[in-house]
């Protein structure tokens, strides 16, 4: 899905190769977590990753690792001045929100809402990037997986707002169909996943190929 195919995907070790002879050609398909599931369904996708939730009998879902999320807004938003928003403020406050049936938005209905109550939804798009540079640019606030905007945290271009939450954390997953018959480059990619830092049993990994 989107936050793993855009943001997490990317930047793990490149020597990863599939033996061609293998049959082992690796494309990638990147939709939400609806589209995702849709694909290993139809047998157009040989693995999902997905963030949001599955509890379809015809899929094998494996947790592969937990992704933190953070809420942010611009440095000159009122939230982000000096003493920690509330959880009042940040009910009221202007929301970006991705669409229904994104991980994202799952997660955010509920972990946030959960705890603030009906948030006011400003904007709703169907995109996790369009959303930042949008609050970067100075409206609104939302809530992102820490692969999208933990670097503009770190840098000063986003403000992380959520003191006053209680950790967000969520899980992402790998999905098979269960009749799916796996193939030996298959193995390989998925012997992979399971290697990389964060994973379980992975924990304190590093530069694990």
């Amino acid at each position: 899905s989107t936050t793993v195919g855009h943001y997490v995907l990317p930047p793990l070790p490149t020597k990863y190769r599939v033996n061609r002879a293998e049959g082992g050609e690796v494309n990638r398909l990147v939709g939400n977590t609806h589209d995702v599931l849709d694909a290993v369904r139809n047998f157009d996708a040989d693995v999902g990753l997905i963030e949001g939730s599955c509890t379809v009998d015809e899929f094998l879902v494996e947790h592969w690792m937990d992704d933190e999320l953070l809420v942010v807004t611009s440095p000159g938003h009122p939230l982000a001045q000096p003493g920690a928003a509330t959880q009042e403020e940040l009910r009221q406050a202007d929301w970006l929100v991705r669409e229904h049936d994104s991980g994202t938005r799952e997660a955010l209905d509920a972990l946030i809402a959960g705890i603030l109550g009906p948030l006011h939804i400003a904007l709703e798009l169907a995109n996790s990037e369009a959303i930042r540079r949008t609050v970067m640019a100075g409206y609104g606030i939302c809530c992102l997986s820490s692969h999208v905007v933990g670097p503009d945290v770190a840098s000063g271009a986003l403000v992380n707002i959520g003191g006053q939450l209680p950790p967000l954390r969520r899980p992402f997953s790998i999905v098979l169909h269960k009749d799916k018959l796996p193939t030996r480059g298959l193995n390989t990619f998925l012997s992979y996943l399971r290697a990389v830092p964060g994973t379980p049993g992975n924990e304190g990994a590093s530069g694990r190929q």
